[in-house]
This record gives structure tokens, sequence and C-alpha cells, in this order.
């Protein structure tokens, strides 16, 4: 999977954070705590729910993993923002 852009708000360590690929090769280089591995984890949550509606879920239903995983998601907001903020991930692949 090639990803082209990658977009959160308010999910684990992100405020808000976009990422732009142009396809080549990416490193994330950080110091701990910065968030390089919650950009693994959004790209994977996301890789559940595409499977899960792939697999012939219909749409807005997910498997139970991916409905823990989501539920998950939602519980580790960003800190110190307001509990009325959606939390918004857009994973765009090529």
């Amino acid at each position: 999977m090639i990803i082209n852009s990658l977009h959160v708000e308010n999910v684990l360590t992100f405020g808000t954070f976009d990422l732009r690929s142009d396809g080549a090769s990416l490193v994330v280089v950080g110091p701990n705590g910065a968030g390089k591995s919650n950009i693994a984890r959004v790209v994977d949550l996301v890789q559940k729910a595409a499977d899960s509606v792939g697999d012939g879920q219909p749409a807005g239903s997910l498997d139970q993993a991916t409905g823990q995983a989501l539920q998950s998601f939602a519980a580790a907001r960003h800190h110190g923002e307001p509990a009325g903020r959606a939390a918004v991930v857009r994973l765009s692949v090529g």
C-alpha cells in the first residue's frame, strides 16, 4: 500500500497531524513519545476498517475486533482537547 496522505485530529498523541508523501519511501524520525508508533496504529486501524467493509459487512458495520479497536481509539482522545471535538482520520492511498 502506498500512502499519499494521512490527516488525523484528536486521536492518541495527535491534536492535528498531516503527513503527505509523493510515493517515495518515507522515514519517520522523532524522540520517544512523539507519536511515531501512533502513525502505524492509525494506518492499521484504517486497514482493519477497510478490510471489514471489504469482507461484505454492510456500510457502517464492522467486525468485533475492528469495533473494539475503534472504541479504544475513541477513548484515547488527545489530551487537552474538548470532549465534544470529533476524532478524524483520513487516509489516502494509491
